[in-house]
């Protein structure tokens, strides 16, 4: 819970705004209800986002994976505030999810979905082995997505 403002910061950076979409997260008290529903899926799933930060520094970004409910494995996702953005911060994170998705949890692969506009983060999956395998629309969205795998077997 001390990461509320992190997360308020995080949440409504323009890019994450633009990419992923308002998630109505504007107080502390917003905060603490992501914070809360991110421990929930840790607690059912036994993964979820991890707060990516230096060594007892200050968080930098998200990063892990999440259980959709409409795919067969975790998606991978991330993000990551601007000072953290350019440095190859997000290409360790994320290089080390998916060593964990595959050494820690056996998972026979990774998804992930992203928008079509995104391409620093199309970018960040293609140099990770994912590969778009077409698009995606969520339920009860109008926005379709790209939809990305990784095969970790």
């Amino acid at each position: 819970m001390d990461d509320t403002q992190f997360i308020i910061e995080l949440l409504n950076d323009p890019l994450w705004l633009q990419y992923i979409g308002d998630r109505g997260i504007y107080s502390e008290a917003d905060a603490r209800r992501y914070i809360e529903q991110s421990l929930q899926h840790f607690d059912t799933h036994k993964y979820g986002l991890w707060a990516v930060q230096p060594h007892f520094g200050e968080p930098l970004g998200l990063c892990g994976l999440i259980n959709r409910g409409v795919f067969s494995c975790p998606d991978l996702g991330f993000a990551f505030l601007p000072k953290a953005r350019g440095k190859g911060i997000a290409a360790k994170a994320v290089s080390e999810v998916i060593r964990r998705a595959r050494d820690q949890f056996h998972f026979p692969y990774l998804t992930a979905v992203c928008d079509p506009d995104n391409q620093r983060s199309i970018t960040l999956l293609r140099n990770n082995g994912f590969n778009r395998y077409g698009r995606y629309f969520f339920p009860k969205s109008q926005q379709s997505t790209c939809f990305y795998w990784l095969n970790l077997i």
